[in-house]
């Protein structure tokens, strides 16, 4: 066949040869192509093409029409001869690509591929280039059932494709433009379709994202997600009313239509705005952030001292930040310990001002001697919390979080230093992608991929010459020491191989010795090895042994023992926990440590190892010490961050019921103390990423990680680290399931099913629990089973599902009496009376959480009664009788700050505050909700939003 012919099938049917139009004949005939057309370069049975053109009962001159119809296409496609006959039916050999069906299938399949890679921009301008091939409905016109079921599909496709640009526009943040002034796709003298058939001029032109969204809603009025795009791109356009009446508009008419009610989705998202969520609209919440508290993300650590000059080098990164070099990424490359992080560092420090909405710092840990990579999911949801981006609000996927980043990084000014990495991909997902923005990455490879498609320009660091590394040795020596014997300084920068991290080591040392001759200190480096001087690390590993056989055997059993941390960083606790000795020993060691230069301390009593000396701390820890001692120093290590965990947890949630003590920590483990609440949380903020990395790497300790990983969940729920939330409890059931027990797999289960459903996973929350409540039957455990049932109870709430909700709060009271468990029974009636309450059922949720009530009250279970309480503000708050609901709100307010529950106690005083709203007591609520977000305000809370937000429409 000829290339030059091809079919146009979205929209009437057409066939090209060139620029000219092929007659193609009747409706019918035309039906018989576009079948065939579907089917191509594959036999289509007689019969076959028969019901699809006629139907299931084709009349009987279907036969001899068929017939006709072929004679005559063959005549229409000749020269080309692509139709015939085989054994198998008739085969239309058009060529691949012929279609422009094949080329917006392609065009869809790059855009989702633009987007999971998160690249949103590519994904609007391929779906963009998809929808402006469509001329109007799929083969318009012609008859058939096949056409007809193809017709439904594509039409669902399309509508798809057009919601997903959408989406991926609103990822963005800015206006979905097409190429204004750019020809429509079609032909001369024929009218543009629009992406639904509407004429528009083939592009989109200066129609913002909402003025799209509202014309398919009109289109397809009862599509939810249509409507939930168009009220989101409303309410980020500042049109908050308008994007309420579109939800109200939409309910009015799933009411009248169909008797439903819009999705959870939908509803979700209503509510959001009615709380006015900052989350809803990241990119101007982070600005205007930024705007009220003066503070942009300052990362970046302190500068390195062995730093050597580097004029060059830095001139080729000025150029990127004073319009003579146009590339946004800079890639430092070269060996380790040749000082790619303390060029980058020292540059980032002079150029901050060139950056005036931040500097984002992460590193990558690419070449981590004794673990993984950073992930790069993990880095851009701490870069986004860095741009005031609340942590419940971080999207769980690593695409949506890219598209967010990239979306607040967008018309800013930020520099993103991104050390160790190990490859393009781990550094991909976080480039900016926008041109206010720069890109710093140091790798001991040389990630040609960044070049090749970023456009990212590499600086080559070599090692310094002798010159270079003289200078270091003067800057740290002393001028006249280094000149007094420049035979040896000679000898001592070969032996380091010229590399700055060695000799900054070497020179540490010698700095202490100052009655020592540099011939000897050379010499004794030199005699450190006998490998071949081109064996770079073995050089740095001998500058190393001779620092290290310098210190006293406390700093270098020390030393050894730090290897094993998995970083980023430790505290001197830490320090001292995993040498089993007093605080005030630990901190001797580290300063000899951090002043032989092994050790840096990044941040006042935080201190941290370069990879390399972290490799040699390693090797020595295995080569020196036991086996039983090193069993023994990570078994310190684990009991350390655990009872430190378990005392932060404590003062956290004081009355948490299902907290497990964890046994008695080992002999010289030193835990951290915390004088109040903020102490515990700014603590288990800062250790967060050894925690992570804790709960996911040691194995033979799996008891002591499960624990670790229950210890961690109330923090990382309050915070709003969901995602964390998730992968710590599943990295603790891949260690419960190595466990020979069930009761911990069981309740790790449970934990996981309530994680999950924080970022809306309902299907897998259920899964979880069910396989709880099995592993519960397994070992008879009553009360295991009631947490469960009231865990499910919690979830089918959030999806709206309170009659089925209130069922499984029936099972947890029937668990609980099982269990004998007079606490749980009376948690579980209030439960069964809230859920009565939710349902409109007043008088027997009184009676339920009465029943509650007494219970607590008679067995002094006073944290229960709290909550009761609150539920019984509820119910008669729902009834009308706002001055007992008063009294209930107070009294459970109350006993939840009797108890420290600043949670809780916040919670309550807003519902408080509404109840004097509804009774007409406009001052007193106003006095409710402020003392509440004060407190919401203090724990760095989701709602601290929704609270701000009452206050400021209240009349």
């Amino acid at each position: 066949m000829g290339s030059a012919l091809r079919f146009e099938l979205l929209g009437p049917l057409r066939a090209r040869r060139g620029d000219d139009l092929v007659g193609l004949g009747s409706a019918q005939r035309q039906a018989v192509l576009a079948t065939l057309l579907l089917q191509p370069r594959r036999p289509f049975g007689r019969d076959r093409l028969i019901r699809a053109v006629w139907g299931e009962e084709p009349p009987a001159y279907a036969v001899n029409q068929l017939q006709k119809h072929i004679s005559a296409l063959r005549a229409v496609l000749a020269p080309d001869r692509p139709l015939s006959w085989t054994d198998l039916g008739y085969l239309l050999a058009v060529e691949p690509d012929a279609r422009d069906l094949d080329a917006f299938e392609s065009l869809v399949a790059a855009g989702r591929s633009a987007r999971n890679a998160g690249d949103p921009a590519g994904a609007v301008a391929a779906w963009r280039t998809a929808l402006d091939l469509w001329r109007g409905p799929f083969c318009d016109g012609l008859p058939g059932p096949f056409l007809a079921a193809e017709r439904h599909r594509l039409d669902d496709l399309r509508l798809t494709v057009a919601a997903d640009r959408l989406e991926a526009a609103l990822e963005l943040g800015e206006k979905a433009r097409g190429h204004p002034g750019e020809p429509a796709r079609g032909h001369p003298g024929e009218p543009a379709r629009g992406h639904l058939g509407e004429a528009h001029g083939g592009h989109l032109g200066d129609t913002t994202v909402a003025d799209e969204a509202r014309r398919l809603v009109s289109e397809h009025p009862m599509n939810e997600r249509l409507r939930g795009l168009l009220m989101l791109a409303l309410y980020r356009g500042g049109r908050r009313e308008a994007a309420l009446d579109e939800f109200r508009g939409l309910t009015r008419l799933l009411r009248d239509e169909l008797g439903v009610e819009p999705t959870a989705a939908l509803q979700r998202l209503h509510r959001r705005m009615l709380d006015a969520d900052p989350a809803l609209d990241p990119s101007e919440t982070s600005r205007e952030t930024t705007r009220q508290t003066g503070v942009a993300p300052a990362q970046l650590p302190a500068r390195l001292p062995e730093f050597v000059n580097r004029e060059d080098e830095l001139d080729r990164l000025d150029a990127l930040v004073d319009g003579r070099d146009e590339a946004r990424v800079a890639v430092l490359a070269g060996t380790a310990g040749v000082g790619k992080t303390s060029l980058a560092v020292r540059w980032a420090h002079g150029a901050r001002a060139r950056f005036p909405d931040g500097q984002l710092y992460a590193d990558l840990r690419g070449f981590d001697p004794d673990g993984e990579p950073a992930d790069p999911g993990e880095v851009v949801r701490d870069f986004l919390i860095a741009l005031a981006v609340p942590a419940h609000a971080v999207p769980p996927a690593l695409a949506g979080q890219t598209a967010l980043y990239r979306s607040l990084l967008n018309g800013r000014r930020v520099l993103v230093l991104l050390d160790n990495a190990r490859s393009s991909e781990q550094v991909r997902p976080l480039l900016p992608g926008t041109p206010g923005c720069l890109t710093v990455v140091t790798s001991r490879n040389d990630l040609t991929g960044l070049v090749v498609a970023e456009g990212a320009r590499p600086v080559t660091l070599d090692v310094p010459g002798f010159a270079a590394s003289r200078q270091l040795l003067r800057a740290r020596l002393g001028a006249e020491r280094v000149a007094a014997e420049p035979a040896a300084v000679t000898t001592l920068i070969g032996a380091c191989a010229r590399l700055p991290l060695a000799l900054a080591v070497v020179a540490a040392r010698a700095v202490t010795r100052p009655r020592l001759s540099l011939a000897t200190v050379a010499e004794e480096v030199r005699r450190g090895f006998d490998a071949p001087a081109e064996d770079r690390s073995v050089d740095v590993r001998a500058a190393f042994d001779w620092s290290y056989r310098q210190l006293s055997p406390p700093a270098a059993r020390l030393f050894r023992l730090l290897g094993p941390h998995p970083g980023p960083g430790f505290g001197v606790e830490a320090a001292a926990s995993l040498a089993g000795e007093p605080v005030a020993d630990a901190r001797r060691g580290l300063a000899e440590l951090a002043g032989a230069h092994l050790i840096g301390e990044r941040a006042h009593g935080r201190f941290e190892l370069h990879d390399l000396l972290r490799a040699y701390a390693i090797g020595r820890h295995r080569d020196e010490d036991p086996a039983a001692d090193r069993h023994a120093a990570t078994t310190r290590l684990l009991d350390h961050y655990l009872h430190s965990a378990h005392r932060a947890d404590v003062l956290l949630k004081p009355h948490r019921d299902d907290r497990v003590t964890p046994d008695p920590p080992a002999a010289g483990v030193t835990m951290a103390d915390f004088a109040d609440r903020r102490e515990a949380a700014a603590w288990l903020a800062g250790e967060r990423p050894v925690l992570l990395a804790l709960t996911r790497r040691e194995k033979g300790f799996e008891a002591t990680v499960v624990r670790l990983a229950w210890t961690m969940v109330s923090f990382l729920d309050y915070a709003g680290h969901w995602q964390d939330k998730v992968d710590v409890l599943g990295a603790a059931l891949a260690a419960a399931g190595r466990l020979a027990d069930p009761a911990s797999r069981a309740e790790t289960h449970r934990m996981l099913g309530s994680a999950l459903v924080r970022l809306g996973r309902f299907a897998e929350a259920a899964a979880e629990l069910d396989a709880a409540l099995a592993e519960y039957a397994r070992v008879g455990d009553p009360g295991g089973r009631a947490r469960v049932h009231r865990t499910a109870a919690w979830v089918l709430e959030r999806q709206g599902r309170d009659r089925e909700a209130l069922d499984r709060a029936r099972l947890a009271l029937a668990s609980h009496l099982a269990a004998g468990n007079d606490a749980g029974v009376g948690r579980a009636l209030n439960a069964v009376g809230w859920f009565h309450a939710r349902l409109g059922d007043h008088r027997r949720a009184l009676t339920r959480c009465q029943a509650a009530l007494d219970r607590q009250r008679r067995i002094g279970d006073r944290f229960g009664e709290a909550e009761t309480l609150d539920s019984l503000g509820f119910i008669h708050r729902s009834l009308g009788a706002y001055p007992a609901a008063e009294v209930h709100y107070r009294r459970a307010a109350g006993l939840y700050r009797e108890f420290g529950d600043r949670y809780n106690e916040a919670d309550t005083l807003v519902s408080l505050g509404d109840t004097c709203r509804e009774a007409g007591r406009p001052d007193a609520a106003r006095d409710c909700w402020r003392e509440a977000l004060e407190i919401f305000e203090t724990l760095e809370h989701p709602e601290t939003a929704a609270v701000r937000d009452r206050l400021l429409t209240a009349p």
